[in-house]
């Protein structure tokens, strides 16, 4: 009955891990796809409005990739499972410096084309 338990547990821990992987692909794929909508005809408040929101999704994801980083033993995962999940947030966090530095960049253009 204990090992049952204990294995119950371990299911509940790893399918949080999966969740959380899961909602770091969906905000990943939001990003992604507002950085092409990035367009020099909307106005000033509006490009304010849309950088505000990117860089607020850019802090959920950031956000989630701690939360995966602190579960990444969880679950009683296998050294190999333990090692890809390490790769997985370690690609995630690389992601996000280049989506953060994206973001910056083109908020300098369109502030400096709205000059």
């Amino acid at each position: 009955v204990a090992q049952r338990s204990r294995e119950a547990m371990a299911d509940q821990r790893s399918a949080v891990w999966t969740a959380r992987v899961r909602d770091a692909k969906q905000v990943l794929n939001e990003l992604r796809a507002g950085t092409s909508a990035a367009s020099p005809q909307r106005t000033d408040q509006e490009r304010a409005r849309f950088f505000a929101m990117q860089r607020r999704k850019l802090q959920r994801f950031e956000d989630l990739i701690d939360d995966l980083e602190d579960l990444t033993a969880d679950g009683d995962p296998t050294t190999a499972e333990r090692e890809d999940r390490d790769a997985a947030v370690e690609a995630m966090r690389a992601e996000a410096k280049r989506l953060a530095d994206g973001i910056k960049a083109a908020a300098a253009a369109a502030a400096a084309a709205a000059a």
